[in-house]
């Protein structure tokens, strides 16, 4: 097999070769944008921090799967989609997960103060996070409401979800303000 070169978001290519050796686990840096594979498509992530809260890196996942993504299908769809906290770690084991461009510029993609975690298993309550600073572990508990705002049930989740589950999502076409856990073919019942 011939080795694959990668190229940078201008098209040069970068100074390195991947040689298939078995599994290539690569690095997932800030400014990334990987494709993670699940049944048959490619989903795409931009990676906005290093890993944080329970092992996931902050990003921002696309509606839109492709059976091959690029660099340049990214910009024309920048609103659809989610921010989420994703552990990556299973499809980078297993294969499945490929460096589409290094060294995006992310500036366009904000961060969120607040964060809101949905209630556990048999729980009716919500909380709400401040998030400040860069690490959202020090995020402050706020308040915690059975009935939150419009405005809060559209905030970002506070919690971590698997990179197969962030797929499925994407799928759906999930938007923040409806439940994760509600979805057809739940397979993964959250926290």
């Amino acid at each position: 097999m011939r080795p694959r070169r990668l190229l940078d978001r201008g098209g040069r290519a970068l100074n390195f070769t991947l040689h298939s050796l078995g599994t290539v686990v690569i690095q997932i840096r800030r400014g990334d944008v990987i494709a993670i594979q699940a049944d048959g498509l490619q989903y795409v992530a931009i990676i906005l921090s290093k890993k944080m809260l329970f092992g996931g890196n902050w990003c921002f996942i696309h509606h839109n799967a492709r059976p091959v993504p690029s660099v340049c299908d990214l910009d024309a769809d920048v609103k659809r989609g989610f921010y989420a906290f994703v552990d990556f770690n299973v499809p980078k084991r297993e294969g499945r997960t490929s460096l589409i461009s290094r060294g995006n510029d992310i500036s366009r993609f904000a961060r969120p103060r607040l964060l809101q975690q949905s209630p556990a298993r048999g729980e009716t309550r919500y909380s709400i996070w401040c998030w400040e600073g860069e690490n959202p572990r020090g995020a402050k508990h706020l308040r915690a409401t059975s009935s939150p705002s419009p405005e809060e049930l559209s905030l970002p989740h506070y919690s971590c979800f698997p990179a197969d589950w962030a797929c499925r999502l994407a799928a759906r076409r999930w938007t923040v303000d409806q439940s994760p856990y509600d979805a057809p073919n739940n397979r993964w019942n959250g926290p």
